[in-house]
């Protein structure tokens, strides 16, 4: 099974797909094993979803709490009677958790102050890593505006108005900004 490409591991709801190719007829279906973190993780694929004689598909959605690398391996007997136990197959990682911001966002001075030619920037941290694409802000003014995010560090987030306010951007009061999370997998939150 592999993940999407530029995924590092399957996300929340994806269906983690795994296929045996026998080379010749077997005595019953493969049995496969799958382990995380080096406990088997009995039940986990029971039932083929699809078989042929040889081919036989296996499937699992990924839910909440499925976070792990995965290593599997595969026993197969012929109809001559000969076996091949424990041979390994190829294994998979998941990241099920979305991801959040637990800190933040703690602005450069108090909200409430800031005036034409102020630059705003905002500092916060999440939950987990977010390596790429970097979290994203958006300052709910009209029209909204992006403020690119940088990585401090860690789950250090700063995210800053490229230019200075020019007082149009909104009436006066208070304005709400919006951060869109999305972490190695493909986990999103807004």
């Amino acid at each position: 099974s592999a993940a999407k490409p530029g995924q590092t591991a399957h996300k929340l709801d994806d269906a983690i797909m795994y296929t045996v190719n026998a080379s010749e007829l077997l005595t019953g279906r493969p049995v496969v094993r799958v382990f995380n973190g080096g406990v088997e993780q009995v039940g986990f694929l029971d039932a083929p979803v699809q078989e042929t004689d040889t081919i036989f598909t296996y499937a699992k959605a990924v839910v909440s709490g499925m976070d792990g690398t995965y290593t599997v391996t595969v026993d197969l007997a012929d109809k001559a009677g000969n076996t091949a136990p424990g041979l390994a197959g190829t294994g998979w990682s998941v990241d099920a958790s979305t991801p959040s911001v637990i800190t933040g966002p703690t602005f450069n001075k108090d909200p409430a102050s800031y005036k034409a030619g102020d630059v705003i920037a905002a500092t916060f941290t999440t939950s987990e890593n977010l390596d790429a694409p970097a979290p994203a802000m958006q300052l709910n003014v009209l029209p909204p505006v992006s403020m690119p995010c940088t990585a401090n560090g860690g789950n250090s987030y700063t995210c800053t108005l490229p230019a200075a306010l020019t007082g149009t951007e909104t009436p006066q009061g208070q304005t709400e900004v919006s951060i869109r999370l999305a972490d190695p997998a493909g986990n999103t939150a807004s």
